[in-house]
């Protein structure tokens, strides 16, 4: 069966139309691979308040979230930093292999477990067959997307619990943050290299998954079952090695499957 033809490969349509969010993984991806640092290609921007993706600076500070920078003054309907002009009117993006989770699964969204187009896609008309759209692929990316944020969360939460505890007054430097991003996920790729591309796609497909009415302690004992779980264990190991004397926060992912848990029948 052939592959269905990427209408994206000289569009660049949306890079020029969307703000970008980042989370640390696309950070570190980026950086690591393209070997730039992350002032060279993040903006960081505020975060509405209680936003569970924040990070601060200083412990009475705003919550600040990271975009892909554009070209020239930041402003939202300029071309992505990496938008590369092609001539005759074609663009591509030039670290495709590296782009962040959000263009990954642009332009799809989960509904019901299914990967469907959004309907604000600014994607020409037919520009997506429908061999394309039910391509199996999308329910992955969007699955990856999803472990990302929630391992993000996690991050984020050690790096708050630190800023937490400078005095008053204190602000880091926002390259301290991003020295912190770099390192915690060297770490985590370290794990996901341990762990193998067979366990690790199981651990994707399974992510922040539980039955009805789930016993969640028991399912932590279930690493076949539910190897999200045994992952999420791994993955806060290497995450609490940073500042080791900065309280333990219980993990976002499972504190919210719990209260799905309750929900169902």
């Amino acid at each position: 069966m052939s592959t269905p033809p990427d209408p994206c490969a000289t569009c660049g349509l949306c890079c020029r139309v969307y703000v970008v969010p980042l989370v640390g993984r696309d950070v570190w991806r980026i950086s690591t691979r393209q070997r730039l640092a992350p002032e060279e290609f993040v903006v960081v921007y505020p975060n509405p308040p209680g936003a569970i993706d924040g990070f601060r600076l200083a412990p009475d500070g705003p919550l600040y979230a990271m975009a892909l920078a554009k070209k020239g003054r930041y402003a939202r309907h300029r071309a992505c930093v990496f938008l590369l002009e092609l001539g005759g009117g074609y663009s591509r993006c030039g670290i495709y292999a590296d782009r962040p989770d959000a263009c990954r699964v642009y332009p799809m969204v989960s509904w019901e477990g299914m990967a469907v187009q959004r309907k604000d896609a600014v994607c020409p008309p037919g520009a997506w067959t429908g061999a394309a759209l039910r391509d199996p692929s999308w329910r992955d990316r969007l699955q990856r997307m999803d472990m990302d944020m929630d391992i993000y969360n996690e991050v984020v939460a050690r790096w708050n619990a630190r800023v937490a505890q400078l005095p008053a007054g204190t602000s880091l430097p926002l390259a301290e943050f991003f020295s912190y991003l770099l390192n915690v996920y060297d770490g985590l790729a370290a794990l996901e290299r341990t762990l193998g591309e067979e366990i690790l796609s199981r651990v994707v497909a399974s992510w922040s998954t539980l039955p009805a009415a789930a016993d969640l302690a028991a399912a932590e004992h279930e690493p076949d079952r539910f190897p999200w779980l045994r992952y999420l264990q791994r993955a806060r190991a290497v995450i609490n090695r940073f500042y080791p004397e900065v309280p333990i926060q219980r993990p976002f992912a499972v504190i919210r499957e719990e209260l799905l848990a309750r929900r169902r029948p």
